[in-house]
């Protein structure tokens, strides 16, 4: 899904980076994780910062719990609240905020937090965010081309949701409005932020908000970004190029690449002998 190794999202300007759990354990249909490993106290094993370039590629193509398992131990967990939404889109910026809770505002806490248990997360959710991801990155991509969206794709959007998606009909501009309010949406819930960091002689600074927070800036950068975006014929997934692909040509993502071209390619000749020879 890279174009020229370059990832869904990618930007120059410095991001965050994202903080792995110590503890992630898949359970059934829950993922528990934990900033330090409760099993093993004595090493101190804690959160591990890393690079969170290729974010959204990963994210995109979770299929089932175990992708989810891994996408955690690569770049960290969702933190996901009692509303089913990242914490983060209810909690104080500052550090510290699970040790100074407020009486007076009804902060939101991963699941399982607020008992003093270990923290979990719905894997159900990870694939709702995914098909919303998917879904908005297949909108940008047509409203960028001058194509209104695919009604499914809207309705990805609106799962679950008393609202009714948008009619496949309306202008353009108005597919255009609500992808910005969707994006924005996100960004709001993953509580992305410029941030200052003085911990060397020289500041700096960098934008992001853990690993949500990163997924919906990495997302808009996508939706956003002067790149075009187009679906692998091969996988279905959306991924870079640097020309719009031709209509009713195949495409491929360097992930699929020649060897799926060619399997299509021979699928199709068998196609056209059959139809040839009558069926």
């Amino acid at each position: 899904m890279t174009m020229e190794g370059r990832p869904l999202g990618d930007t120059l300007f410095p991001v965050g980076r994202a903080a792995v759990p110590g503890y992630l354990k898949l359970r059934g249909d829950r993922l528990y994780w934990s900033w330090y490993d409760p099993e093993n106290v004595s090493t101190g094993l804690g959160p591990v910062e890393v690079n969170p370039k290729g974010m959204l590629d990963a994210f995109v193509r979770i299929e089932d719990s175990r992708d989810v398992r891994r996408f955690a131990g690569r770049y960290g967990v969702l933190e996901i609240c009692r509303h089913g939404l990242p914490a983060s889109h209810n909690r104080p910026y500052a550090s510290g905020e699970a040790t100074y809770p407020s009486a007076d505002i009804d902060w939101c806490y991963p699941l399982g937090w607020e008992r003093r248990r270990r923290p979990w997360e719905p894997i159900g959710r990870w694939f709702h965010f995914r098909r919303q991801a998917t879904a908005l990155i297949k909108i940008g991509a047509a409203v960028r081309q001058g194509r209104r969206p695919d009604a499914s794709d809207w309705a990805a959007l609106y799962e679950g949701l008393y609202a009714a998606p948008p009619h496949h009909d309306l202008p353009l501009e108005a597919h255009r409005a609500l992808l910005q309010s969707w994006i924005n949406f996100w960004l709001s819930w993953g509580g992305v932020r410029p941030t200052l960091d003085w911990r060397k002689p020289q500041p700096d600074f960098y934008v992001g908000g853990g690993t949500f927070g990163i997924l919906a800036l990495q997302l808009m950068l996508a939706v956003s970004g002067g790149h075009t975006l187009a679906l692998c014929t091969g996988c279905g997934k959306p991924y870079r190029r640097r020309r719009e692909p031709q209509a009713g040509r195949r495409n491929y993502c360097p992930n699929c690449g020649e060897k799926v071209a060619a399997r299509d390619r021979k699928r199709a000749e068998r196609a056209r002998r059959r139809e040839r020879n009558g069926g």
